[in-house]
């Protein structure tokens, strides 16, 4: 049992999950995990503080590793066996101001930029915004938090794969709103723990990530929590690779080895990872996926007071 209140339904009922351990990057120490008995939210315990979790990065993290330029071949390829995953953003009449989140090197910056979007960033990594300001974008060294941004200035804000890093996702959501202007849109991409293969794996899957996935959700916590802070949802996708199902039967394999995930012969086989991906987005069709996307809509004035009254005081 923990003290902590669970930040979706407010619960104090934290029953232990986990104690695990990093294998992604080799960050040194045991980490536990505890899930809320009533909304089934799972996360950090203790939870650690956002300087804590930037040593845990390592310099050559994915999202931080310079732009390379695309191969046509490889892309023409990768089409050609459907081994695309390209993210399901909101349709944008026009182009305005963005945000990314946790925009590391800058590339989904680069690909608003090109379509004609005044682009900003927030990184906490260092290592991530050099890479970004020498591609020539405006990012804040820090946290969403700590920026400042003035009210109501942007038209769409983004979070792929960066809001289950986030100690702090209630007040976040709660900054978004106060900078998103009225109408405005927000995209976020998270792993999903209503996903098939979590429920296969359990601590061997594969977007577990302690201790640098502080909260890990499922489509219904994520959907609560941004009812709860004024978004009204649009669309949910679900969206996943080969990485569910393969890196967790590899890490699965490697679990008294001593190995990193993608130490192994199955991550690096390319038709296993054919096989898996295709079997990945069978699963994404009845709604069991990986990875979830949230298209949400800012809510504000009688129709915000409305949704708040609507939602229930837990799940």
């Amino acid at each position: 049992m923990t003290g902590s209140v669970c930040i979706v339904c407010g619960s104090k009922d934290m029953l232990p999950l986990y104690r695990t351990h990093d294998r992604h990057y080799g960050i040194e120490g045991d980490f536990d995990l505890v899930r809320c008995a009533s909304c089934s939210l799972i996360s950090l315990d203790p939870m650690p503080t956002e300087k804590q979790l930037l040593t845990y990065y390592p310099e050559n993290y994915y999202a931080y590793l310079p732009q390379k330029k695309s191969i046509w071949w490889k892309q023409f390829l990768r089409h050609l066996l459907c081994l695309e995953s390209k993210t399901h953003d909101p349709e944008l009449s026009g182009a305005g101001n963005f945000l990314d989140i946790g925009c590391g090197s800058g590339a989904y910056l680069k690909f608003m930029a090109e379509r004609g979007w005044k682009v900003s960033g927030v990184e906490p990594s260092r290592h991530g915004v050099l890479a970004a300001t020498s591609a020539g974008f405006d990012v804040f060294h820090g946290s969403l938090l700590d920026a400042g941004y003035p009210a109501a200035s942007f038209d769409y804000v983004r979070s792929n794969h960066s809001f289950e890093h986030m100690p702090n996702p209630l007040e976040v959501l709660q900054e978004i709103h106060r900078i998103l202007r009225p109408g405005g849109k927000l995209f976020i991409g998270i792993p999903n723990t209503d996903s098939f293969t979590f429920r296969l794996f359990g601590r061997y899957w594969w977007y577990l990530c302690a201790p640098v996935h502080t909260y890990n959700y499922s489509t219904k916590t994520i959907t609560t929590l941004l009812h709860r802070t004024g978004f009204q949802i649009e669309k949910v996708f679900y969206n996943s690779d080969a990485w569910g199902l393969l890196g967790s039967l590899q890490i699965f394999m490697n679990r008294n080895m001593g190995k990193k995930a993608d130490d192994g012969w199955l991550v690096h086989n390319q038709p296993l990872r054919i096989f898996a991906h295709l079997a990945e987005k069978c699963i994404d069709r009845i709604h069991n996926g990986d990875k979830i996307e949230i298209i949400s809509d800012k809510i504000d004035g009688p129709a915000r007071e409305c949704l708040l009254q609507e939602q229930p005081k837990s799940i």
